[in-house]
């Protein structure tokens, strides 16, 4: 055996010392998306800046580990490119051969000039491209570009076709025995075969002494003084006793292959045929690997891929309950894998009764309780209280720099979570020959232990194979010799067990009490937050849109059913089908036939918006028809409130009109109202009005009506003497071509604006160029390329509509590709000033990007802004640092606090020691940074209205949205600190619902103003009121919004028998005191609380 390794050292020597021929390392950089600008602007002719500090592109990553002769595995990415490069260095005119393969496309340069270029779709092997070099005395320079389409990415070269490290894994088929093949595998990684060429027994001998030495150093012995002049044999032997036996952190314990499959819902090909491809080349192939082997285990992320298999073969449903029941079949516990900020809170709440709560209801037996959401490089603040009050302990994520650690939510709730750097990283070692990947595995444990050793982790590892939509593979070999090497030693425990794992088996394995674990709180923003809701605008008003109405129908179904004394018509289903579309969209916008994944996920959406207005109409008017109405006073208008406050906000409605009339409350006192301007096609006896309703109770309504009036009562509107200067009781507004030039608030007597920049109120537009999502560490932001702004073409404000109730502006502007709308709306009686912003006929003009301006006048202002059933204060509530290196030269750099923009519920606002302002939002991205060259560096809050990106994957399409957009936000100032303004900013994106032509019900007895539900702490909000999931119980669920702790009293309009506070997807029960109509709960700081209550069903 050694003299087969001796020549076997010879032969591959004479390829690495050519005295004429001298190969550098190789360098790499990427991998890179293969439409990146990066890639497309590539000059292969330039000099490549090896060099850190040289150039400004992705860094170029030395590789002395790649052997010429083995193939070099590169990270996974599906549709990226990596290029390699190194030099060739000859001493004379000389002509050989170079042998190449690729997995998948090659192109390859010699200084600058194009030799040969492949895009095919293959598997690498040697010998695929041979080209034929004669070079001159000097350095040459070689360059590969490796293309990738999905799965293995791969490339080789030798300077022979068959290259002597080819022969290693017939030594090991010739010498099969564990212990030959353990003691072989250990002088590879100890590189005693690697020196040049004279005296060679007595640099074998320096090796062996040297890798004794340092072997036991490692086990903290003291090494024997080894003479030189000993044999071979004798060396080798001492060297041997001590690898073959020393121990590792991990020995004794496990390394756990987690089989797996990234799966978006679409992304590589359309949505039905990705679904095709997860059922044909992913779940049914898996199932057949686990009837053939009984230890074989698998896991899919989501649980939507559970639902659509079974959809597809209910016939097998028996056999995958079965393997689920027993722990071999793993299903994701959330429904997909969102962009978790984009949702609403109850919309993220419902990925766990759509995830965990499905499977255990559907699959009496089975359970799920680790949730995955690998791809998305972010997390939202309060995720982690919901996976952990939804009993779902354990997060895998990835594009987080790699380890074992926890991750909290302000509350103190918190998950155990496991990042493997990228969920493709280990199946660049998984996939590797028996003997190789062996190797590999061990130099990834030793890249664990230390991580493992300081935090005193139990001895297992996971070693995850996915990639995007890979199939199952089985591991028998790369079992069976990792555990023949492991019981290869004296002790019987050189390296740890390999077995078949699942997320859930290795999370339990290492979740114990004496681990001490770091832990992360905060939120990581979200570095891929342009693939949504500026290259998506119309999809995701959509799904905001539905995060607002279908909480409100949901409640207000629940009332009708508690006052009708059951829940027969209580539309569950609908519900249920409206929440599950809402969500539908996972992170996969755009991809490979991304035109027709975008306009799935958008008909989701817009079918969950249409569904719960329909539901929420439905819901009012039986509410309605329930009202004992004083008809003496005229037509009654029901305005309904969802939200759990009492409020005084602007009622839109139209009414029909029958001769003069006027709005009176259930007093009959006069409400002023106010006639808008007709829209298109409305009919001539209608009339769009907008009127003030004060005081409509929390959870409630309010009644008002159409009351007859003479004509000559009719009020007498205001004027404005100018389009310059409005004026009301609490706002001075100096209006200016193109925007707004000065906000004075005369209660605070301070100037809201910034002025010399930016106007407020202003639209501009910048080049736009990013693809929505990709490889970078941090968001892409627009350039000056184009740049343009209203006030540039002096658009001239014209007074709109004057009258009782409030003054709008309205401006028309002409920019590169669109006609702008914009009007403002002042209210007379009202702090707030509302900005509707239209643009039409968008013609699609690529890489452009629409933002609002709103430049403040404040040093230091502090920026905050809601997220699912919290508020993020910029620099305080992101984690800290950065979120690390994640693969190859990708390392998000960049510290969380510093990304922007930021994903946005309801409102952003901005405070310094003297005032806020808070600003409601319909887009879901907002910035507050000024990204001009005038860099102001006072808060600007921008709305990201649109950008013309482009997908990230190679054949990705388009996002143009050519065509009218349209949008809405409301200004309040305030007292400093945003908890004085979110309730008003909320109320704005949460309009009350008026009820007109309610029916006349002989038997209604409800009050002409009503609250359902009514919660004692103003700093705790409710989110929903439903019926239970599992029985005609009710449910409601609140949050504290401002970090204080409180004891509530939620106050229902019906007696309660009894109540409970449950997990978040209604499981198991503590009881609550119930005094009457009242239960009393602590609510703690950031705690999201769900109560399930039994109505005592006693009689109003």
């Amino acid at each position: 055996m050694l003299a087969s390794r001796q020549s076997l050292r010879l032969l591959r020597q004479k390829v690495t010392s050519s005295p004429t021929l001298r190969l550098s390392d190789w360098y790499s950089s990427g991998p890179l998306p293969a439409d990146s600008p990066f890639v497309k602007e590539f000059d292969p002719t330039a000099k490549i800046p090896l060099s850190s500090s040289a150039g400004s592109g992705p860094a170029w990553t030395r590789h002395p580990e790649w052997r010429d002769g083995m193939t070099a595995v590169l990270t996974p990415m599906p549709n990226a490119v990596q290029f390699v490069y190194r030099t060739i260095t000859v001493q004379n005119d000389t002509s050989f051969q170079i042998f190449l393969g690729s997995d998948d496309g090659i192109a390859v340069w010699l200084n600058g000039g194009l030799l040969v270029r492949n895009d095919k779709h293959r598997s690498c092997r040697p010998n695929q491209e041979i080209l034929s070099l004669a070079l001159n005395r000097g350095v040459h320079h070689l360059l590969l570009k490796i293309s990738n389409h999905n799965g293995d990415f791969e490339f080789y070269f030798s300077l022979l076709r068959d290259h002597p490290d080819a022969l290693w894994p017939l030594l090991e088929r010739d010498f099969s025995e564990a212990s030959l093949r353990m003691e072989m595998a250990l002088e590879i990684e100890d590189k005693i075969w690697q020196f040049p060429e004279g005296d060679e027994a007595r640099r074998l001998v320096a090796n062996y002494i040297n890798a004794y030495d340092r072997a036991c150093r490692k086990r903290g012995l003291e090494p024997e003084t080894l003479s030189a002049k000993a044999s071979i044999d004798q060396i080798r032997k001492k060297y041997l006793e001590v690898r073959m036996n020393e121990r590792n952190y991990f020995s004794g314990g496990q390394v756990q292959l987690l089989c797996s499959s990234h799966q978006d819902i679409a992304w590589m090909d359309s949505p039905d045929q990705c679904m095709e491809q997860r059922d044909e080349q992913v779940i049914t192939p898996a199932l057949t690997l686990m009837r053939q082997n009984s230890e074989f285990r698998y896991g899919m992320e989501s649980m939507m891929n559970l639902m659509e298999y079974l959809q597809r073969h209910p016939e097998r449903r028996e056999e995958v309950q079965q393997l689920t029941e027993s722990g071999r079949f793993e299903w994701g516990a959330t429904y997909n894998q969102p962009y978790e900020s984009l949702l609403s809170g109850e919309q993220l709440v419902r990925e766990v009764y759509l995830g965990r709560k499905w499977i255990k209801k559907t699959m009496p037996g089975c359970d799920a309780r680790v949730a995955w959401n690998p791809d998305v490089p972010a997390r939202s603040l309060q995720m982690q209280q919901i996976l952990h009050k939804a009993g779902i302990p354990y997060l895998f994520i990835s594009r987080h720099e790699k380890g074992v650690f926890r991750w909290s939510s302000p509350d103190g709730s918190s998950v155990l979570v496991f990042s493997p750097g990228h969920y493709g990283n280990p199946m660049a070692i998984l996939d590797r020959p028996a003997m190789q990947a062996v190797m590999g595995l061990r130099e990834e444990l030793t890249g664990w232990e230390a991580h493992y050793r300081e935090r005193k982790l139990p001895p297992v590892l996971a070693m995850i194979y996915s990639n995007d939509a890979t199939g199952p593979r089985p591991f028998t070999e790369l079992i069976d010799v990792w555990n023949d090497l492991a019981e290869s030693g004296d002790s019987g425990s050189f390296e740890p067990r390999m077995i078949y794992g699942t997320a859930e088996q290795f999370f339990k394995a290492i979740d114990v009490d004496t681990a001490q674990l770091h832990t992360l709180c905060g939120e990581r923003p979200n570095v891929w937050l342009y693939i949504h809701g500026p290259s998506h605008h119309r999809a995701i008003s959509s799904k905001r849109a539905a995060g607002v109405l279908l909480p409100a129908a949901e409640i207000f179904h629940t009332v009708e059913g508690l006052l009708a004394g059951h829940f027969n018509d209580y539309p569950e289903e609908r519900l249920n089908k409206a929440w599950a579309a809402s969500i539908y969209d996972d992170h996969g916008w755009g991809g490979n036939q991304g035109q027709i994944t975008d306009q799935l996920f958008r008909s989701k959406l817009d079918f969950a918006a249409r569904e719960g207005e329909t539901l929420l109409q439905a819901a009012t008017a039986k509410i309605s028809g329930r009202i004992r109405f004083n008809r003496k006073l005229g037509q009654p208008i029901v305005v309904f409130n969802a939200l759990s406050w009492q409020r005084s906000d602007p009622v839109w409605c139209t009414i029909r009109r029958q001769g003069p009339y006027r709005i009176v409350d259930q007093n009959g006192v006069t409400v002023l109202h106010q006639v808008l301007a007709a829209e298109p096609g409305q009919p001539l006896d209608e009339e769009r009005i907008v009127f003030f309703a004060k005081e409509v109770p929390s959870v409630g309504y309010r009644v008002y009506y159409v009351a007859s009036a003479e004509a000559t009562k009719s009020v007498v509107k205001r004027t404005a003497e100018n389009t310059e200067v409005y004026e009301n009781p609490f706002y001075k507004i100096y209006l200016s071509p193109g925007g707004i030039r000065q906000i004075f608030d005369k209660q605070l007597q301070k100037a809201i604006l910034h002025e010399g920049g930016l106007l407020g109120a202003e639209l501009f537009t910048m080049q736009s160029v990013g693809n929505g999502a990709g490889e970078f560490n941090d968001v892409q932001q627009p350039t000056m390329e184009g740049f343009d702004q209203a006030s540039r073409h002096q658009p001239v404000w014209r007074i709109s509509a004057n009258g009782p109730v409030c003054t709008q502006f309205t401006l028309r502007v002409a920019l590169s590709g669109c006609t702008a709308v914009e009007t403002l709306t002042v209210f007379n009686d009202r702090k707030q000033i509302d900005c509707d912003l239209s643009l039409l006929d968008w013609d699609g003009t690529p890489y452009r990007e629409f933002r609002l301006a709103w430049p403040l006048e404040m040093t230091g202002g502090q920026v905050s802004y809601e997220v699912p059933m919290a508020v993020v204060t910029v620099g305080q509530d992101e984690i800290a640092g950065a979120a690390g290196h994640a693969y190859g030269s990708l390392t998000y750099s960049v510290a969380c606090k510093d990304v922007h923009p930021r994903e946005v519920q309801n409102f952003i606002s901005a405070s310094d020691d003297r005032f806020g302002v808070t600003l409601s939002s319909s887009v879901a991205v907002c910035d507050y940074v000024d990204p001009t060259d005038a860099q102001n560096a006072c808060p600007v809050l921008q709305p990201v209205l649109l950008a013309s990106r482009k997908s990230c994957h190679a054949n990705g399409n388009w996002y143009l949205q050519e065509g009218d957009h349209h949008y809405h936000f409301s200004l309040f100032s305030h007292a400093p600190g945003w908890s004085n303004g979110y309730r008003l900013a909320v109320q704005a994106n949460h309009r009350l619902t008026p009820v007109l032509s309610a029916p006349a019900a002989a038997d209604a007895s409800l009050p002409e103003m009503e609250s359902f539900c009514e919660l004692s702490s103003a700093n705790v909000v409710l989110t929903t009121l439903k019926k239970c999931e599992d029985d005609d119980r009710i449910i409601l669920r609140c949050v504290d919004m401002e970090g204080q702790d409180s004891r509530t009293a939620v106050r229902l309009f019906l007696p309660l028998a009894s109540a409970k506070r449950t997990n978040i997807i209604e499981e198991e029960g503590e009881a609550l005191t119930v005094t009457d109509h009242s239960v009393m709960m602590p609510v703690g700081h950031h705690a999201i609380e769900t109560i399930k209550c039994t109505p005592a069903r006693s009689q109003r």
